[in-house]
């Protein structure tokens, strides 16, 4: 039987290639096939990740007979509709723009075009083309035929390509690339490939250097938060791949500054510690990423966006196995911070992701959470023998940073003093666990100073990576509170982050001169020394005199 290309007696015989995304070849057919006409059985087996609903779009309308070694072979194509006509050409086009539209605007020309172009190996194998016409069928009025994953459905006999129900795209879920199949004949499965990323949030413990779920600091101090986006291998489906980290910062976390962006291969070191990336690490330039603020009384609002295919592209990055994108940006407590474990300060991340290769809608990973905690420290001068609270002690409190406490609260490189008020406490409100030293300067009137520093050490238990559920109360870790005498660690309860110390002070010991009300005589001259001694001697005589009197008195 001679084949001519242009009739419809003519036979070209496709080879359907099934590889990771999808492609197909044409082959010619063979003389004597027993081609059907009517329709075959398609089912699409959902990937993990992938959405369970699928919408499968006619392309050309054909005779199909199976064909040796699982092959399907075709005779009599033509376009499934014209709005399929006129679609599929001008995407073609859009993914090999050298293409003449003109030149595959026939049935037969498009699928040998098809047959020259996509086959394993090549980009178009890769989803490009299937990928461009399903977009390209998304925005016009074309019909599609429902398939449910797993079940089996009937469809007429011709070429189809399959793509995920776009509604039906949730939450970390993520649409199959375009799949180019040809259904006739005996039963065809295909199966959805998607990948979905996924989002970590972290902050950078400063005692130790490490990334965590959980740490603490004082407020004011830089607090470097991290976002670390994995994209798993399909981006080569993708032209663009616009993702956006949405971050909501708790009300006790100030405007993000020290913004960077990095990119490496999702294989290449982790870069589990500081802020001094890892090899393998690229930073994005300024222009080849954006960010938004938007303050609110609750917190705010800080997005990342980038092109990722555009970032990869511009530095020559193999994205075949997936790449990581991490943001690190500067966040530190505020006046507005929550202290204690019971009102922890929350920075909350979400990924915004394209649904599919074809679908101009987003969705999103689940969130992904930190924590930073803060403390509050309050010394109580007392009286050591009542408690009384004294006002009037002056003390000096430096940080394990060597930072010195101010009068406001705030901790200054200058050395400085703070003086109790009438209840007698001197207050720090947000502080990181560890060391403080304190000196006191002067005493309140009529009391004795301790010499020398004494030191406080807060030292506060947490799980660093998971994010415990409900907060410790009471004073279950007033343990990790303690104090060199003669302070006094009175208490530290952790879910309010309240740890308590009491500075006891006695009163100053006074001589037998103030006893007897006399003056003291160290600083007079010797002449003045002498006088004073007869008087102190007529004193002591006369204190005699009276006590042998009221012991007589007694008799």
């Amino acid at each position: 039987m001679a084949v001519t290309r242009k009739n419809n007696f003519s036979a070209i015989k496709h080879c359907l290639v099934l590889a990771a995304i999808t492609a197909f070849a044409l082959l010619l057919a063979m003389p004597g096939r027993a081609y059907a006409s009517g329709a075959g059985n398609l089912t699409v087996n959902a990937a993990d990740g992938s959405s369970t609903e699928f919408v499968a779009y006619q392309i050309f309308a054909a005779d199909v007979a199976d064909g040796s070694n699982g092959t399907k072979t075709v005779a009599n194509i033509a376009w499934a509709t014209d709005t399929v006509a006129s679609v599929v050409p001008e995407a073609i086009k859009s993914v090999n723009p050298s293409v003449n539209v003109e030149s595959i605007a026939d049935a037969d020309d498009a699928a040998e075009w098809i047959r020259n172009n996509v086959q394993s190996g090549s980009a178009a194998a890769q989803g490009s083309v299937p990928n461009a016409i399903a977009s390209a069928l998304m925005q016009t009025s074309a019909g599609g035929e429902a398939l449910e994953a797993g079940v089996s459905k009937p469809l007429s006999a011709g070429y189809w390509i399959v793509m995920s129900k776009d509604s039906s795209v949730g939450q970390d879920q993520s649409g199959t690339s375009a799949i180019l199949v040809v259904v006739g004949g005996s039963d065809v499965t295909v199966a959805a490939k998607s990948g979905v990323p996924t989002v970590e949030k972290q902050v950078l413990e400063d005692s130790n250097d490490t990334w965590q779920k959980q740490a603490d600091a004082t407020a004011g101090d830089d607090l470097y938060w991290r976002l670390d986006a994995t994209v798993p291998s399909i981006l080569s489906s993708y032209t663009s791949y616009k993702i956006v980290f949405d971050d909501t910062l708790g009300a006790g976390l100030a405007e993000p500054s020290d913004i960077h962006v990095y990119i490496a291969l999702a294989a290449e070191d982790v870069w589990e510690a500081g802020l001094e990336v890892s090899q393998g690490w690229t930073e994005l330039d300024d222009e080849e990423y954006a960010y938004t603020y938007t303050p609110a009384a609750d917190g705010g609002s800080f997005k990342v966006a980038l092109d990722l295919m555009e970032a990869i592209k511009a530095h020559a990055i193999d994205a075949s196995q997936g790449v990581q994108v991490v943001v690190v940006y500067d966040a530190p407590l505020s006046a507005s911070l929550g202290t204690g474990m019971g009102n922890g300060n929350v920075n909350t991340v979400t990924l915004i992701y394209p649904k599919s290769t074809y679908s101009t809608e987003t969705t999103t990973t689940q969130e992904s959470k930190a924590v930073a905690y803060s403390w509050n420290l309050t010394l109580t001068k007392r009286d050591a023998d009542g408690g009384t609270p004294l006002s009037g002690a002056v003390l000096r409190i430096r940080d394990d940073k060597g930072r010195y406490l101010t009068p406001d609260g705030t901790w200054s490189s200058d050395e400085t003093t703070v003086t109790t008020g009438s209840d007698g406490t001197i207050s720090a409100r947000g502080v990181d666990a560890g060391t403080f030293i304190v000196e006191e300067v002067s005493a309140p009137s009529g009391y004795q100073a301790f010499a020398g520093t004494r030191t406080i050490t807060l030292a506060v238990p947490y799980e660093p990576n998971q994010i415990v559920s409900g907060p410790a109360t009471g004073n279950s870790a007033a343990a990790e509170l303690s104090a060199e005498s003669p302070l006094k660690a009175s208490g530290f309860d952790s879910a309010s982050g309240i740890a308590t110390v009491s500075v006891p002070n006695a009163h100053e010991e006074t001589s037998i001169l103030e006893k007897l009300g006399l003056p003291d005589m160290s600083d007079l001259n010797p002449s003045g020394l002498a006088l004073g001694l007869v008087v102190l001697g007529a004193a002591i005589l006369i204190a005699a005199g009276v006590l042998r009197r009221r012991g007589g008195d007694k008799h």
